[in-house]
């Protein structure tokens, strides 16, 4: 069946004016993608993500590096994608990754918005609001539009499976969600979960089971290359030491995605409000007009499944916040539970859901005003959906129109959407046109810095990276500052640890953490004051010891103080100094 074909009664084009607007639509929402996600390379997470992707292919890049040694759990993705890295540089890889996720989410999220709203240009619009939306509004963290790595590649997939799932299509749904945990078990998974808890809200609308088995079959086959890396990850491992690695993951390194007691206020607060609007609007559009027999795939239903997915995201949020709060007398409990990320998903659907019921709402308002009848829409005012420039210039009132209040509310909510999903891009367009520095360089870094020592504190980290590149063996390991990230992506050499990149077994996240208490705490416990600011405040004879202990051969350090080591290289900020063993 043509894309043509499947549209409903009375929005069918010609082939060929179907294709042009299709294409339009397309770039208008990879554009939109384009603009939030264009950062500098490396963003963040890359260097993490794609470092593990070369060494799968190849072990001998940067050999002996305890993270990019470590067990691996996402192989399909480095499998289906770090070949590339035979051909491509890092950073060229960076970008040929980042324009396919782009062009496949925007690919995907063009037939999401029209499984709810089958007009053109609302998928542009919708995909304005969910980039402000997933910046602005997330609770736990998450993102949809960024650098590349697994989850781009499953968030896509997951859109694909719910607007299959909007159709009634459950059995492509169920593999599309099956494919998803393949390149990202959490992504994926908690997509195919919130599926299962659809059915079964669905009442009559849903399907037999025994209709589901081949979507059941292919999920599994297609979710198994992702699933068994992960359940090897601890395979052998005592339970005190698993014990002791989720702790770590959950209550050291990453509460900020996992716990909702260690959430940001602020973050809880506008999650919250957009909830509250997803739940209003969910309400606001219409559930029960009249559906014809023979229009299976009717809007009204993608809105009402809409509706359904986004509560069953709600249960796993409730389940999440359960866990954190009423579980706290059974921290092993606890932190088992809260390693499953329980609040992903929500903190991208609710605003894909939001973005999709807001404008059906702003359709269904103006194509009532259209036909005088705003309190249940006719069927062919369902059937023929005002476009996207209408929604903007609402008729004038006549006598046997609502009073002109009511008619300017639609309109009034998707100005008002409108202007501030293109401010927030808008500011982003200043960002790409100036330059910046790549935000795995600078996130830990005093964000109210001078951009311009900023930029020149990353040139001069660049040179000394080249310099270490070309100068010192392929096999060296390097003592570097705790939050680094982007040292193995410019120098191309080992290190010893750094705060970013964490194991994902329970036995390597632990050896990670007896790494970072040995080189980089102070052993005091008060918040901004675990930690050394610099490796130069560290002894000579301690540094020395750290270095023989974790077979390191080179210091990397700020350039002031110099310290009594044999210095090789120094610029305005940095320098590399070559150490000795200890004294006896």
């Amino acid at each position: 069946m043509s894309q043509a074909e499947s549209l409903p009664t009375g929005l069918l084009w010609s082939e060929k004016r179907w294709s042009w607007l299709w294409a339009v639509e397309l770039a208008g929402v990879f554009l939109i993608f384009f603009l939030q996600g264009a950062w500098p390379v490396p963003d963040t997470n890359e260097p993490h993500y794609l470092g593990k992707a070369i060494h799968y292919w190849n072990p001998g890049w940067i050999c002996r590096d305890f993270f990019l040694d470590s067990p691996d759990a996402h192989d399909v993705f480095y499998f289906t994608f770090g070949w590339l890295a035979r051909y491509l540089a890092p950073a060229a890889l960076a970008w040929v990754g980042r324009i396919f996720t782009w062009l496949w989410l925007a690919w995907a999220w063009q037939r999401l918005s029209w499984a709810v709203l089958p007009k053109p240009g609302y998928a542009v619009l919708s995909a304005a609001l969910l980039a402000a939306l997933t910046e602005r509004a997330h609770m736990a963290g998450e993102w949809l539009i960024g650098g590349l790595e697994a989850k781009g590649f499953a968030w896509a997939l997951v859109f694909m499976g719910l607007e299959q799932l909007l159709r009634g299509r459950w059995n492509w749904a169920l593999a599309c969600f099956g494919g998803g945990t393949s390149f990202h078990a959490l992504v994926g998974g908690w997509g195919g979960i919130a599926a299962a808890l659809t059915w079964l809200f669905a009442g009559k609308q849903r399907p037999r089971l025994r209709c589901l088995w081949p979507g059941i079959l292919t999920a599994l086959v297609l979710a198994a290359p992702g699933l068994i890396p992960v359940a090897r990850l601890n395979w052998g491992v005592d339970p005190e030491t698993v014990r002791q690695g989720y702790q770590i993951y959950v209550e050291i390194r990453l509460p900020h995605h996992l716990d909702f007691l260690a959430f940001r206020p602020e973050y809880r607060f506008r999650f919250l409000l957009l909830c509250l609007a997803c739940w209003l609007l969910s309400r606001s559009v219409h559930r029960n007009p009249p559906v014809p027999q023979d229009r299976p795939e009717h809007t009204i239903v993608a809105v009402q499944m809409l509706r359904w997915y986004w509560w069953a995201t709600m249960m796993i949020v409730g389940c999440g916040i359960i866990f954190s709060v009423a579980f706290l007398p059974w921290p092993n409990l606890r932190i088992l539970l809260l390693r499953y990320y329980w609040f992903r998903l929500a903190d991208i659907i609710t605003p894909a859901a939001t973005s999709l019921f807001l404008l059906r709402w702003v359709a269904e308002k103006t194509a009532s005003l259209v036909t005088a009848n705003w309190a249940a829409p006719s069927k062919e005012s369902f059937d023929l959906l005002p476009s996207i420039g209408q929604c903007f210039w609402p008729p004038c009132c006549g006598k046997d129109r609502p009073q002109r209040w009511v008619m300017l509310a639609p309109w009034a909510v998707v100005g008002l959407a409108t202007l501030g999903a293109f401010v927030h891009l808008g500011g982003y367009v200043l960002l790409r046109i100036r330059p910046c520095v790549p935000r795995a360089f600078v996130g830990h870094r005093d964000k109210w810095k001078n951009p311009k020592e900023q930029l020149a504190e990353y040139i001069s980290w660049r040179r000394m990276c080249q310099w270490i590149q070309q100068h010192t063996p392929p096999e060296a390991r390097f003592l570097t500052p705790r939050q680094e990230q982007t040292f193995k992506w410019y120098a191309h050499r080992s290190e010893v640890a750094t705060w970013k990149d964490i194991p994902q077994d329970a036995a390597g996240l632990v050896e990670w953490w007896n790494r970072m208490q040995t080189i980089y705490a102070t052993g005091n416990t008060e918040p901004g004051l675990r930690w050394i600011d610099s490796l130069a405040q560290l002894p000579p004879e301690k540094l020395r010891l750290l270095a023989h202990q974790y077979q390191a051969q080179y210091l990397v350090v700020e350039s002031r103080p110099q310290l009594p080591f044999r210095l090789l290289y120094r610029n305005r900020h940095w320098a590399v100094y070559e150490i000795g063993p200890p004294s006896n």
